[in-house]
Formats: structure tokens, sequence, C-alpha cells
């Protein structure tokens, strides 16, 4: 099935890739800023709060895809700096991954092999239900998928994510489940973010 789909996957990569080379021509679209918007570049740092959030749940030993402004773990790859391609390396035991979003589908790919040789991996990903990819490496293949609550506000970024996000979870002792994926609808927010609108009205 995977094989099969492949070229309808990297079709799914060439679009992320467009959506983002039209951001960057319009900076009207969708966003106020161009330079400050999460579709405005591919290497966004993940929340430091969500990070740990993950980690506390999955200890990882590695992050797959970083560089050193925006590395959550001492252990990471970076493809950018040092020519590391994750894509290429084998991943640790626990691998967090926060992968450009134009090259989802190939990580995604990745992780599910990774996960048939033992390895556990976390995805923060674009929630995109109707693509190609997600109904062959995700909806077909992934142990669980988390819906999170609200949008997240990536590091750097001056306006929240203007897209919805998932956590995506490849793990070897639960993969390909029968009846799909386990799915959660997360509510993940800091204290503080859960009830900030609550002090407004207050106000």
């Amino acid at each position: 099935m995977m094989d099969q789909g492949y070229c309808d996957i990297q079709d799914d990569e060439e679009e992320a890739r467009e959506e983002t080379r039209l951001i960057q021509l319009h900076p009207n679209i969708e966003c106020r800023s161009a330079k400050t918007s999460p579709l405005s570049r591919d290497d966004w740092g993940t929340p430091q709060w969500f990070y740990d959030l993950l980690f506390d749940e999955f200890e990882f030993e590695l992050d797959a895809c970083a560089n050193e402004k925006n590395a959550k773990h001492w252990n990471y790859y970076s493809l950018d700096e040092r020519g590391e391609d994750a894509l290429l390396l084998p991943w640790a035991k626990r691998t967090f991954d926060n992968c450009p979003y134009s090259k989802t589908a190939k990580f995604l790919k990745k992780a599910f092999f990774e996960a048939i040789h033992g390895n556990l991996s976390v995805h923060p990903i674009a929630a995109r239900p109707g693509t190609i990819y997600w109904h062959e490496l995700v909806a077909d293949v992934a142990s669980e998928i988390r819906f999170v609550k609200g949008r997240l506000h990536f590091d750097d970024a001056k306006d929240p994510a203007p897209f919805d996000s998932a956590v995506v979870i490849f793990d070897p002792e639960n993969l390909q489940p029968v009846g799909g994926p386990k799915h959660v609808y997360w509510d993940c927010r800091p204290k503080k973010e859960k009830t900030s609108k609550r002090k407004n009205k207050d106000i």
C-alpha cells in the first residue's frame, strides 16, 4: 500500500512546499506578517512547554530534526549545520521529531520503518486528515493520534499557527493496531493558558 501511494505522497509534499512559497510571496494570506508566520518558514521550533510535556511521558533520547537554535535534546541531528540527514540515519529507541512540514510524509514513512525495527517515535505535525499521506502513513499504520486542542504558538512566532496540530505516535508494540490508531482529543495547554479567557471575562 505504501509503495503504491508513493507518487501521491510526493504530490502532497509538493503541495505543502507550494503553500509555503505562496505565503512568502503573498504575506497577507492567513497571516499579518510573512516573517513571523508559521507558514513563512519550515523550521519553527517546538514550544518548550509542549516538548517538556511529551518528554515527561516518553523520555526521548534523540531530536531527529533540529538545529543549534531550536534543538530540544542535547542529542540531535542537524542537516543544515552538520549534514546529518535523519531520513538516512538510525533513530534512537525513543525519538522526537518536529520535521519541516514540507517533508512530513517522508518522515512519517521513516517513522514506520523505524517502528518495525523496535524504535518508538513521536511527531507533532499539521492535522491534515484530507491528505493522501495522512490516510496511508497515519490512519493506516500509526499507533495513536492526538488532536491538539487550540493552536500551537511556535518558538519565535508572532501569532499562533493558522492550522490545527496533531501528535502522531509510532509505537513498535502497537503498530498498525486492529481497528486503526487510538484517537485522542488532547487539551494539553498550560493551566494559565486555559484560564486566560476566564480572567478576561472577570475583568
